[in-house]
């Protein structure tokens, strides 16, 4: 028996003994090109007692460019797993096919086009180590920073530890899936018994659900998510914060709408900073206050963004 069957071996063997503590999930759909980054961003991190599963499919198509940057990093490095997700699966159902391999505690969910930005995992553990809470959301930011109008800058906050949902709704604003780290049990769907299976559902949505079904929670003021243009971690683009205009401050629609937050808007428009429903962008863990603009009437404005 040469040397590498046998490592293989031994690493399978210390594979089934040994559970993480984290799991990271990569969906290798559609990202081959910056796939390996993406693995590498996960392994390259401080907290080293974590597992990857890469999610290749539909079907084993040994072909795939995507499956063969997962097998060779496989190969190369034991905590690496390969995930096929089946035919006849639904086209969201790759997360649930991970989840059934997942073999850690606490899980986390990267697109294959993104990356873990340095010491993130270490960080979010360690919120959670103090708190012991169900989950900790973070901030994220782009690869593109040129294109993205972020939140206001300033000192980072301290971590709010141990929170109800109810009093840190700013953690839903932004939502990334990247920036949050749960208890593996908040990921798997819900099921009734004897009720239908319920669809599967997107990404973004099943991370807001992570949220609503956890007790407490942690919010981290730092950046440890970075996510390309169109991320589905992300899900779609919402309202200003998605670009950025010529002029560098404001709206890139019509003429005659005034970017909110420079203290003007169009009459009638509800700002960045309004209340729930807003379709522009309420800032991040960390960001300000909820308020409606007060309007005696409604005008029509030439821009719809």
């Amino acid at each position: 028996m040469d040397g590498r069957r046998l490592r293989r071996l031994v690493g399978v063997a210390v594979r089934g003994v040994h559970r993480p503590r984290l799991t990271v999930i990569i969906r290798a759909a559609g990202t081959s090109p910056h796939l390996e980054g993406a693995v590498r961003s996960v392994l390259n991190q401080t907290f080293r007692d974590l597992e990857v599963l890469v999610v290749v499919g539909p079907g084993a198509d040994a072909q795939s460019s995507g499956e063969k940057v997962a097998t060779g990093m496989s190969a190369r490095d034991r905590r690496v797993r390969v995930v096929p997700c089946g035919r006849g699966d639904e086209p969201d159902g790759w997360l649930d096919a991970a989840l059934k391999r997942a073999r850690g505690r606490l899980v986390t969910v990267v697109d294959g086009g993104d990356g873990l930005i340095a010491g993130a995992c270490q960080s979010m553990i360690q919120c959670l180590e103090r708190s012991g809470s169900d989950v900790v959301v973070a901030r994220s930011r782009p690869l593109t920073p040129a294109t993205w109008i972020g939140p206001a800058g300033g000192p980072p906050r301290a971590p709010r530890l141990a929170q109800p949902l109810t009093r840190v709704p700013e953690a839903v604003e932004e939502l990334v899936a990247g920036a949050v780290m749960a208890r593996r049990r908040l990921w798997a769907e819900p099921r009734r018994p004897g009720a239908l299976r319920d669809p599967v559902t997107s990404l973004p949505v099943r991370t807001l659900a992570v949220l609503l079904a956890a007790t407490r929670m942690d919010v981290l003021d730092e950046e440890v998510y970075s996510w390309r243009a169109g991320s589905p971690a992300r899900g779609p683009e919402r309202g200003h914060g998605s670009r950025r205009s010529p002029g560098g401050g404001g709206c890139p629609g019509a003429a005659g709408c005034r970017r909110p937050g420079d203290g003007t808007s169009a009459p009638g428009r509800r700002t960045p900073e309004s209340g729930p429903g807003s379709s522009g962008r309420v800032g991040s863990p960390g960001g300000g206050r909820l308020h409606r603009q007060a309007s005696p009437h409604r005008e029509k404005s030439p821009c719809r963004c």
